[in-house]
């Protein structure tokens, strides 16, 4: 059985990993049912987003970024807090777009439950000025294939 700390580690890089298929259902198999997910980039705050709104924005996201990966960035290893389980992770996304490539960085603290099995709360920071410049062109990429985005407040704005 993994101590606190190993599990904390685990789940937090089984939760990242879910983002490789870009399945919605997957990446909320590990948040616990009642887990907020809040954007905290300066002017691309949003409100906090429960599971459900979280995979709609997903599943809204995935016709204009076709390829999109989640992963530590290389040489940073997730910072692990057992006792207060909380795990942070320094991490990069990159995706094709019909816009070109896209890749990102970010801090996502996770907040883990008891167990340090589910993740009940995630406070995430990007980079605003590389954000800000992509939110138009996603949005433009989607209304171009009949979809649209799913507005998160301020950060889906352009």
């Amino acid at each position: 059985m993994p101590t606190l700390y190993e599990q904390c580690g685990d789940t937090a890089l089984a939760f990242i990993g879910s983002f490789q298929g870009s399945v919605p259902e997957a990446i909320i198999a590990h948040r616990a049912k009642n887990c907020l997910h809040r954007i905290r980039s300066g002017s691309l705050s949003s409100g906090p987003m429960t599971n459900a709104e979280y995979c709609a924005w997903v599943k809204s996201l995935m016709p204009v970024m076709r390829t999109f990966q989640l992963h530590l960035q290389e040489g940073h290893l997730p910072i692990i807090d057992a006792t207060q389980r909380k795990v942070t992770l320094y991490l990069r996304s990159t995706s094709d777009t019909d816009f070109g490539n896209y890749s990102n960085e970010y801090i996502w603290i996770l907040s883990l439950d008891d167990t340090g099995r589910k993740v009940n709360d995630i406070m995430e920071f990007t980079d605003s000025e590389y954000t800000s410049n992509w939110i138009p062109k996603l949005m433009k990429a989607a209304v171009l294939k009949g979809t649209n985005m799913v507005s998160l407040g301020n950060y889906s704005r352009g």
